[in-house]
This record gives C-alpha cells, structure tokens and sequence, in this order.
C-alpha cells in the first residue's frame, strides 16, 4: 500500500511538472507572436511615416516647379507686351485729343511756333504749328508729328535768345468773365490765354511775344489804361487772373 502512494505521488509530481513545461512553452510562444505582431506594427508605421514624408515632399517638389512655370511665363508674357508697347512708333496728328498733344503743343510753344492754348486738342492752329516748325527744318510739311519730326523738335533750340529784342514792362490779366469786360479782343479774337493787349505804338499789334512765366503771345487787343510799358495777359478764368495778379515782366518780340 505504502508503495502504491508512492507511485501515486510520483505521478502528481510528473504531471504538474509536465503541465508547468507546457504552459510556460506556450506562454512563451504567445510572448514571441506578440513581439513580432509588434514589431512588424512598428516597422510597417515607420514605414508608412517615411511614404508619407516622401509622397509629400514630391507633392511640394512638384508644386513649386508648377509655380516657377507659372511665374516664368507670366515673365515672359509681361516682358513681350513691354516690348510691343517700346516698339509702337509715335504718331500725333489733327483730330487727336491727349497727353501726347499736350505735349506736341507745349514744345512748339517753347520753340515759338505755337501761341495757343494747350489744351491737348489737335486742331487747326496745332497743325499750322506743326507744319510751320517743318517747313523751317526742312521737312515735308505733312502737319503730322511721327517719331522723326518729334526727335527734331526735341534737338531744336529754343525761339527765346540773346539777340532777340526785349523790353521790361508791367504786367497785368484779365480774363472774358471779369465784371465789364468784352469776351473778343480788339481783333475779334476769343479772349483766352496766349492773347495780350498792348500799346500798338509800342508793339504792334498781331506781333508775337514770349513772356516767361506766362508763354507765347500775340499782340491781340489794346485797351485804354494800356500805354507804354503796360501789357495786359489774358487767361482762360477769372480766378487764374486774379492768381497772377500784377507784376514785372520782361517781354520777348519774337517777330
């Protein structure tokens, strides 16, 4: 009997024995799995982090390579309508209306050719300028002011000079809307700026003047406090005479 307890025994012991093997190889097993199930989990986020990184570092690659081309063609189109505006000849010519008449008009001013408003309008007194400047330089008298014709009145010397004669005199203005006066000169002019009124035993009158500070003149209307050394300038308002005032001038003959 005692034997038999002791076989009994024996085999509680294997068996226990033989259980704790099996449970400690599986749990070992489950251990191992769950390492590698971690760290393909591991690897695979890395991996997917660093697609991530690259797929966006591509996108952004590529949209700027998108945005140089956009912006070089916009330079290049820029450059190419700057290069069609620099190569558009200048033409001026009757009828036209704009900065560029005004500027026709106020260099045959300066020049002595032209003794009218500018106004930037390109009318018949504009075109007679026009044509008078030509035919001094000899050039076809055409009336229209191109690229050639421009370049010439820029290189010409001013009608003002030491040899012409010049007298001292006293300057006042006066305008078609001042209180009392007539809107036509002596001449029957419209009374506007570039028409003066002078003593005709002094200067005759259609003579034509320049008077710094005021421009080019013709002796137009007379009137009867003007005498000697007295010249009345004319201006287009009312309020431009009373601006101007009276004051010393010196008053060029231009012929």
């Amino acid at each position: 009997m005692k034997k038999f307890s002791r076989i009994f025994v024996i085999l509680i012991i294997v068996t226990f024995s033989i259980n704790a093997i099996v449970f400690a190889g599986t749990d070992n097993q489950k251990k191992t799995k769950e390492n590698t199930v971690n760290s393909s989990h591991t690897e695979s986020t890395h991996n997917s982090s660093k697609d991530k990184k690259k797929q966006s570092k591509e996108v952004a690659e590529t949209e700027d390579n998108s945005l140089g081309k956009k912006l070089e063609q916009e330079n290049g189109e820029l450059r190419k309508e700057s290069a069609q505006i620099k190569a558009q000849p200048f033409i001026v010519k009757y009828g036209m209306r704009g900065e560029s008449v005004r500027t026709v008009q106020t260099i045959l001013m300066e020049l002595g050719f032209y003794a009218d408003t500018v106004d930037g309008v390109f009318g018949n007194n504009t075109l007679n300028a026009v044509k008078d400047f030509q035919l001094a330089h000899k050039m076809i008298p055409d009336g229209i002011v191109g690229d050639a014709t421009l370049a010439v009145m820029k290189r010409a010397e001013p009608i003002v000079n030491r040899n012409m004669r010049s007298f001292f005199m006293n300057a006042s203005a006066y305008s078609a809307y001042d209180p009392g006066n007539s809107q036509y000169t002596s001449r029957g002019s419209f009374l506007r700026k570039g028409l003066v009124a002078v003593d005709p035993s002094f200067i005759p009158l259609g003579t034509r003047l320049y008077i710094p500070g005021y421009g080019y003149a013709i002796a137009d209307d007379v009137g009867g406090s003007i005498k000697g050394n007295r010249i009345d300038l004319a201006f287009d308002s009312h309020r431009e005479a009373l601006e101007f005032g009276r004051r010393d001038v010196v008053v060029y003959i231009v012929d």
